[in-house]
């Protein structure tokens, strides 16, 4: 059954797919509404597709065009698709090394250039090349998957994965002349199922960058629905949605149950503030704070503004002993820093309310409610004061 079909016009279909894909992908970035990487990816199929086009037409064009031009070209596509993706993964991308490894291999396909001999050898440094290229792009992938959580990208990374494992086997079987035939257009099982996955994997290659892409959007949208615009703190849907997204990971980790401080802050004299100075000196206060709690927080802790001048932190696995400490710290800091903002003598200070339960399970709303009772206190005791209550809100 592969033996009926022609590898040179697979190949063409190889060629033609990115081919297109490029010059739509070209023309949309044209529109300068999607950033730089869309135009690389696209350049990237383009130059591509066309150094393939220009393989099926070996034994009717110069070797020079068929050979040289067409397996530069290739790699070239392969080498702006890493730039591509790690600049869309958010990437620092080696550019010394993979621009060098480049120049390498269009310098030894120089000495390649007989179509009639140094096929393995030709095949051995484009596989190896390849399998570099891909390796990069899958560990981008891989990184940004873990980072941001996007399912997709999980299996870009695969797919790009399992290609360098590809090239690098069909490397070494070109290294030790295993190849049958002299040519990629030989009739032969081997070359007809390279050719006819070459095709598949293309195809999917774009569909997953595309849906990666896409997702990646959507959670950027839904990330910006869930943060206030002007510190990146989580709103209160977003703080609702990040605690229950917290309990579902602990409970399916059969996590116990562990203490947690809710702290209510709340700015002192703000409203002063924007009335005296300004708006735009009043978002620098806010922007200073917000910068200062992100400073003293871990990973695991919950960082939200609840408008205006009051902000809630959640800090899961924390006794009251270490609510109050990691208040103080705040206390501390915003001093210091505001001291070094134009205030014209006004010095804002922060009231704190902290509560303190055993779960969260179900009882956020009982644990701010207490954290706001417990901020009242602060504000009657004369204001940059920290209050704390502790609570008993395990389920029986």
């Amino acid at each position: 059954m592969l033996t009926q079909l022609d590898v040179r016009t697979i190949y063409v279909v190889i060629g033609l797919i990115p081919f297109v894909m490029g010059i739509g992908l070209i023309a949309a970035s044209t529109t300068r509404r999607f950033d730089q990487w869309v135009f690389l990816w696209g350049s990237s199929n383009l130059i591509a597709g066309c150094g393939i086009l220009l393989l099926t037409w070996r034994d009717f064009a110069p070797d020079f065009l068929t050979v040289f031009v067409a397996n530069t070209l290739v790699l070239i596509g392969y080498f702006i698709l890493s730039v591509a993706l790690s600049q869309f993964c958010k990437r620092t991308f080696a550019w010394h090394y993979h621009l060098a490894l480049l120049l390498l291999a269009i310098l030894v396909h120089c000495f390649l250039i007989d179509a009639s001999s140094h096929f393995s050898e030709r095949v051995a440094l484009s596989s190896a090349c390849a399998a570099i290229f891909s390796m990069t792009i899958s560990r981008s992938a891989f990184k940004m998957a873990r980072r941001e959580n996007i399912r997709t990208a999980y299996v870009l990374a695969t797919l790009f994965g399992a290609s360098s494992v590809m090239n690098i086997i069909r490397s070494l079987v070109a290294t030790f002349h295993q190849l049958e035939g002299t040519s990629i257009f030989t009739q032969n099982p081997s070359h007809i199922g390279f050719a006819l996955v070459s095709v598949i994997t293309i195809v999917l290659w774009n569909m997953c960058i595309l849906l990666t892409a896409v997702e990646h959007t959507n959670q950027a949208w839904i990330g910006r629905a869930l943060r206030d615009p002007l510190t990146s703190a989580l709103n209160r849907a977003g703080l609702i949605a990040a605690v229950k997204k917290s309990i579902e990971n602990r409970r399916s980790d059969s996590v116990p149950a562990r203490s947690t401080a809710l702290l209510v802050i709340d700015i002192d004299h703000f409203k002063i503030v924007n009335d005296t100075l300004g708006h735009a000196l009043g978002d620098q206060v806010l922007t200073t704070f917000a910068d200062i709690a992100r400073s003293h927080l871990r990973a695991s802790d919950l960082f939200a503004r609840q408008g205006g001048d009051e902000f809630v932190i959640v800090l899961p696995g924390t006794e009251e002993k270490i609510a109050l400490e990691v208040a103080g710290r705040l206390q501390r800091t915003f001093k210091q820093a505001i001291s070094l903002l134009p205030m014209n003598g006004l010095c804002p200070t922060l009231s704190i309310g902290i509560a303190i339960g055993e779960t969260l399970d179900g009882s956020l709303e009982t644990l701010m409610a207490q954290a706001d009772n417990a901020l009242y206190e602060s504000k009657q005791a004369g204001r940059n004061k920290v209050t704390s209550i502790a609570l008993n809100l395990t389920k029986p």
